[in-house]
C-alpha cells in the first residue's frame, strides 16, 4: 500500500503522457525469541512495481506487481499474529489460492463529478479493498509504519485480498462513503461474495486533521464451521477506525472490531491504539517514532483466550528516497488449555523508493 502524504514519500517517475511508475526495493530482517521453540531468524527482499496511467483527468489505470524472496518470520513464529502484515514470498505466488502470481492489483477507475452532489469514483478490476477501505494515517502500512498484522488493517483480516471487485466511492465536503463488492474464493474451490461499506468523516480541529471511519463487512454463505463439516456460515464484522493529528509532532489512532462467532475465524474482537511522533522535536522532521498496543479476544473454537501485542518502531529518512527502521514487538497468546506462547521479535527494515 502506498504511504500516506504524512510520510513524505518521493514522487513516482513521470514518463509523460499521463504515465508514471512507482518503484520500491524493500528489505526486512527479523529475529524472534520464543517461550517454547528455539529462537529463529528470517528475512525477505521485495520489489514493488506500480505503473499508473491517467489518460484523462478523470480516468486511472493502475497495476501493482510485487516480487518477493523469503518469508521473514511469518512462517516460523509460534504466535498467531504475523510479525509482518504484508505479502512475502509465499503470498505473491498462487495468490489467494489462484493460479495468478506476482500481479496483486490491476484496475481501472473513473471519476464522475456531479454538480451539487459531490464526486463519485468507480473502480473495477483486481482490487485490494484495503487500499480504499479502513485507511489510517498512522497505522496502515507495514512497510513504513507498524509492521505487525494487528496494527495494519482490519479489512485484510476479514476480506479476501486481490480478488475481482468493484468499489464505489462518494466524496462531498468532509464526508466520504465507500462501498465494495468482492468475488472471493475458498482455496480456489468455491466462490463467495463479500461486501464492505465505510462511512468517513474528516474533521478539521484546532490541533489538526482527524478521521472517523465506521465500517461493516458481510460475506455470503459458504464459510466452513469450526468442525469443517458445514459450509453455510456467513462472516460478519463491524469496526471503528479513528486517527487524529495533535499539532505538528504527534498523531494518535484507535481501532475497534467485533466479528460474529461464525465460520473458522480466529479472533472475535480487537482493540488497538497508539501514537506516532514526528522527528521535528529533534530536528529531523521526516523521521517517525511509533508505539502501538493491541488486545484481541479469541473465538471459542480455537482454544485461544486472547492475544496481546506491543510494538515500537523508529524510522529514519536518509535523503529523499531512502529510509530504514528499527522495530521491536512483544506478543503473548494465552490459551485456555496448554502452554501460553510469548515472543520478542526485533526487526530491521529498509526501503528505497525510486
Amino acid at each position: 500500500m502506498l504511504l500516506p502524504a504524512w510520510f513524505g514519500v518521493a514522487q513516482a517517475w513521470d514518463l509523460g503522457h499521463g504515465l508514471s511508475v512507482d518503484l520500491a526495493l524493500r528489505g526486512i530482517g527479523q529475529h524472534g525469541v520464543f517461550s517454547g521453540p528455539a529462537s529463529r531468524a528470517g528475512g525477505a527482499a521485495l520489489l514493488d512495481v506500480a505503473p499508473r496511467w491517467e489518460p484523462t483527468p478523470d480516468d486511472v489505470v493502475f497495476l501493482w506487481a510485487r516480487f518477493a524472496a523469503g518469508n521473514g518470520l511469518n512462517a516460523h513464529t509460534p504466535t498467531v499474529l504475523a510479525p509482518y502484515g504484508g505479502d512475502l514470498g509465499d503470498d505473491v505466488r498462487g495468490i489467494d489460492g489462484t493460479d495468478r502470481s506476482y500481479l496483486l492489483e490491476g484496475w481501472v477507475q473513473r471519476r464522475i463529478p456531479m454538480k451539487g452532489l459531490g464526486v463519485f469514483r468507480l473502480t473495477l478490476g483486481i482490487v485490494d479493498v484495503a487500499r480504499f477501505i479502513d485507511e489510517n494515517d498512522y497505522a496502515n502500512d507495514q512497510d513504513g509504519q507498524f509492521m505487525n498484522q494487528a496494527l495494519v488493517n482490519v479489512a485484510k483480516s476479514v476480506l479476501p485480498n486481490y480478488e475481482p471487485a468493484a468499489v464505489l466511492q462518494w466524496d462531498r465536503g468532509p464526508w466520504s462513503l465507500r462501498a465494495a463488492g468482492v468475488l472471493g474464493s475458498l482455496d480456489n474451490s468455491m466462490h463467495l461474495d463479500y461486501g464492505a461499506g465505510e462511512l468517513v468523516y474528516t474533521a478539521q480541529t484546532p490541533w489538526g486533521e482527524g478521521h472517523t471511519r465506521v465500517l461493516g463487512f458481510l460475506s455470503g454463505p459458504g464459510h466452513p464451521a469450526p468442525d469443517g463439516r458445514m459450509h453455510d456460515r456467513r462472516i460478519a464484522a463491524v469496526a471503528l477506525n479513528m486517527d487524529q493529528a495533535l499539532g505538528d509532532t504527534l498523531g494518535v489512532f484507535f481501532r475497534g472490531q467485533v466479528q460474529a462467532e461464525r465460520g473458522d475465524g480466529v479472533y472475535r474482537s480487537m482493540l488497538s491504539g497508539g501514537a506516532v511522533w514526528s522527528g521535528r522535536a529533534w530536528g529531523r522532521p521526516s523521521d517517525r517514532v511509533g508505539i502501538g498496543y493491541a488486545m484481541l479476544e479469541g473465538m471459542d473454537h480455537t482454544g485461544l483466550r486472547g492475544t496481546q501485542l506491543v510494538e515500537v518502531y523508529w524510522r529514519w529518512r536518509l535523503g529523499k528516497a531512502v529510509d530504514w527502521s528499527l522495530d521491536l514487538q512483544w506478543m503473548r497468546d494465552d490459551y485456555r488449555h496448554g502452554s501460553d506462547v510469548e515472543a520478542w521479535i526485533g526487526g530491521l527494515r529498509a526501503n528505497v523508493v525510486f
